[in-house]
């Protein structure tokens, strides 16, 4: 092999030779080698820029003298994909299998290594837990309910609101002052009690409907996001065999709880 090494090397015209692991020969001029890379000039361009070629990417190198060396053979290890999820990190989807307990983060459902939406949550207590479920949907109706009450209690307020303030405005009592006293009078007493009057009702009605509308979001809301609690009572315990050891006057028996 050393014979061969000099004939190529002679052939080469007193220059360096580098054979990489894809069979590609490149004629050089080696300036430095390390343990993990070569730095290099082409032959035919000495003047030109410095390469540098990793040491796993090289197979033999030819040296001008006829000195050989051979690269480790070894395969290299693939390079870490990066961006990937790690390994810890729970996947979206529906669970399989009942009996683990659910963790609320805000509108995130965790269940072991699975990650539900809340869209995926309900379809899972739809079909494993009919108190969750029951529960979600009674505290989203009444969140929904309350959300509707406090937009209805704003909008009465403020059509309340103008017609008083354009009625009073309007046909209210003016009051008038002279060298004899002052005295007050409506300037338009049946436009002030047909704006006024009915202004006046609906502020009254509008601040009732506001103060119904906050027990009504807040217990909604409770009731809404502690579904997954009843589930972690109720129906994820139930997937569990308990197993105890009962006396009774005929003697010992294993009892069982599902």
């Amino acid at each position: 092999m050393l014979a061969v090494a000099a004939v190529a090397a002679f052939s080469a015209y007193a220059q360096d030779v580098i054979i990489t692991r894809d069979a590609k020969r490149v004629e050089a001029k080696i300036l430095e080698v390390s343990s993990s890379e070569i730095k290099y000039k082409e032959f035919n361009n000495l003047e030109g820029p410095t390469f540098v070629l990793t040491t796993g990417e090289i197979n033999t190198i030819i040296y001008q003298n006829g000195t050989v060396k051979v690269f480790d053979q070894q395969p290299r290890q693939a390079a870490p994909v990066y961006g990937a999820a790690p390994a810890y990190a729970p996947a979206y989807g529906t669970p399989q299998a009942t009996g683990t307990p659910i963790v609320r983060d805000d509108d995130t459902y965790i269940m072991g290594d699975v990650r539900m939406t809340e869209d995926q949550y309900i379809a899972f207590v739809q079909q494993n837990c009919t108190q969750a479920y029951e529960q979600y949907m009674k505290g989203k109706k009444l969140r929904k309910s309350g959300w509707g009450l406090f937009a209805s209690g704003l909008t009465f307020m403020g059509v309340g609101s103008v017609l008083y303030g354009v009625g009073y405005g309007l046909g209210g009592p003016k009051t008038t002052y002279s060298k004899y006293g002052s005295s007050s009078r409506f300037e338009d007493e049946s436009l002030f009690l047909g704006m006024c009057v009915p202004g006046a009702i609906l502020l009254g009605a509008g601040s009732g409907l506001f103060v119904a509308s906050i027990p009504c979001i807040v217990v909604g809301t409770i009731k809404r996001n502690n579904s997954h609690e009843l589930y972690n009572e109720t129906c994820a315990r139930q997937t569990a065999l308990e197993f105890g050891i009962q006396t009774s006057q005929n003697g010992v028996g294993i009892a069982m709880k599902f």
